[in-house]
């Protein structure tokens, strides 16, 4: 009797990601992230100067983010990590399109980074490397803006940027 190799198992499609047991813990615990991030969509209607068009598509550009933020852990975990860390750099980059329509109270976005790279199951030296680097661009971030209207410690200042 022969026996032929096991084939490597398959991972679970998109759609099976998303429904996992883990993943609705995920979005469960994830949306209390969320919560802190209205005070940034409130500050977009409620600061500043900007059209109704240019507030209406900050918002937008931030529920996709937010999306983002809700289905990326749960899309990356069975990935290799080249990948994983691929997908987190990539949704960083994402949120930058970010800075014409809010300015530097993009940074606020970026603490969702800091979570999703804690909930990918990144190695800990890519971790520490990669939160180091946002918390390094926050910063400078800042620094870049004399720290206007209290940008350290809240999105809910008004901004001298565009919007």
């Amino acid at each position: 009797m022969t026996t032929t190799p096991a084939a490597p198992a398959a991972r679970p499609g998109a759609v099976a990601r998303l429904r996992a047991p883990g993943a609705r813990r995920w979005y469960f615990g994830a949306s209390f992230g969320l919560l802190y991030q209205a005070i940034e969509v409130t500050t977009v209607w409620t600061a500043g100067s900007g059209s109704v068009g240019m507030r209406a598509l900050a918002t937008v550009l931030l529920f996709v983010v937010y999306a983002l933020y809700l289905v990326l852990p749960p899309l990356l975990w069975p990935e290799r990590t080249r990948v994983r860390i691929a997908a987190v750099v990539g949704y960083w980059a994402l949120t930058c399109v970010l800075f014409p329509v809010i300015g530097p109270y993009t940074i606020w976005t970026w603490t969702l980074i800091v979570v999703v790279v804690g909930f990918t199951w990144i190695p800990r030296i890519g971790s520490l490397l990669m939160l180091l680097a946002v918390v390094g661009a926050q910063l400078l971030v800042g620094w870049s803006v004399d720290w206007i209207n209290g940008l350290l410690y809240t999105p809910t200042s008004r901004s001298r940027w565009a919007w």
